[in-house]
């Protein structure tokens, strides 16, 4: 059947900025829970203002069991959708693909302590980390407030972050920094793997076909614990960054470093990396400067950094090293309360 321009636009994550001539959606279905009593499977076909065409099928579940029972039966190629900022840079890449819009999902969305672990839904919105109780680690704070202006901020999600494994990725680091655990659901199971087991290859993770990404889970704020999170690059802190750091210390009552975990970002064209060499330097150091001065200056033999189209090696290498420097600093201050 035909539907109105406004029908278009009341379904959930097209694109109502794009420059439409001609639009047609086809129900297969009942309603759901976004209007729609039933599952529903569409197919929407769009011709843009020219002669260029688009077309592919929406799923739009009641629920979460509804979303695993499809994506474990169809035969279809399937992309889950929860924010779709990446489809905004890439419309071709829906071209005769089902899209499983699990956005409306609000079981998806939530952050809970239990106990000393902190559990980040997957359909969380980076936004929703300006008030939440995990900004008790700074990393989430700094992350909301960089993150690609207001209107990303508030449609990307934590699992798409994640499910891109992107070089530039701003949540990676501090996901690795806290060594974080992936929960996947299916219909046959549920299972739990670390981050660094997670992230494959640039744009490759470990989730299977039948699975989403349920939640995020990782150790709770607690005293003498700190995550920060910095980014440097060109244009401001709300584009990809040319160097980004996020540092994890647990302090013991003496300033003692009991735990050190250090990632970075985009110090070279794969997934973030851990720096093991200067967490196991780190490690029964007090935190001051003549320790972290000595640390900062190994950085170089631990990374081989090339130039790329951002930045040359000597720089990047350079803003790492200051990162780093300015960050256990900062931590330093925190625990003294300064």
């Amino acid at each position: 059947m035909q539907s109105t321009r406004q029908d278009l636009l009341r379904s959930p994550r097209l694109d109502s900025t794009m420059l439409l001539d001609t639009y047609a959606i086809t129900f297969r279905g009942g309603k759901n829970a976004q209007g729609y009593h039933k599952a529903a499977l569409m197919h929407v076909r769009i011709r843009f203002r020219g002669e260029s065409q688009l077309g592919f099928d929406v799923f739009l579940p009641r629920n979460e069991n509804d979303a695993l029972s499809f994506i474990a039966k169809t035969k279809k190629k399937i992309l889950l959708l929860g924010g779709g900022t990446d489809l905004l840079r890439d419309t071709e890449k829906i071209e005769g693909q089902c899209l499983v819009d699990i956005s409306h999902l609000e079981n998806l969305r939530h952050i809970t302590r239990e106990d000393d672990v902190e559990k980040v839904g997957a359909l969380t919105r980076i936004s929703d980390f300006n008030h939440s109780a995990v900004d008790n680690y700074e990393a989430f704070n700094q992350l909301a407030k960089g993150f690609g202006g207001r209107a990303i901020s508030n449609m990307a999600t934590v699992g798409g972050n994640i499910c891109a494994a992107s070089p530039a990725a701003d949540l990676l680091p501090i996901l690795l920094a806290l060594d974080a655990v992936i929960v996947t659901r299916s219909l046959r199971q549920q299972r739990t793997t670390g981050i660094l087991s997670f992230l494959l290859a640039p744009g490759k993770t470990g989730l299977r076909k039948d699975e989403i990404i349920a939640e995020v889970q990782f150790e709770a704020p607690a005293r003498g614990k700190f995550c920060t999170f910095r980014k440097i690059g060109r244009r401001g802190s709300v584009f990809r960054a040319t160097v980004s750091l996020s540092v994890f210390v647990h302090l013991n009552e003496v300033m003692e470093i009991k735990q050190a975990r250090i990632a970075f970002n985009s110090l070279r064209d794969n997934l973030p990396r851990r720096a093991n060499l200067i967490e196991q330097n780190l490690r029964g150091k007090r935190l001051e400067s003549g320790a972290i001065q000595e640390v900062v200056s190994s950085l170089s033999k631990e990374y081989t950094v090339p130039s790329d189209i951002n930045a040359s090696s000597e720089y990047k290498l350079d803003a790492a090293e200051g990162l780093l420097e300015d960050q256990l600093c900062h931590i330093e201050n925190l625990a003294r309360g300064l």
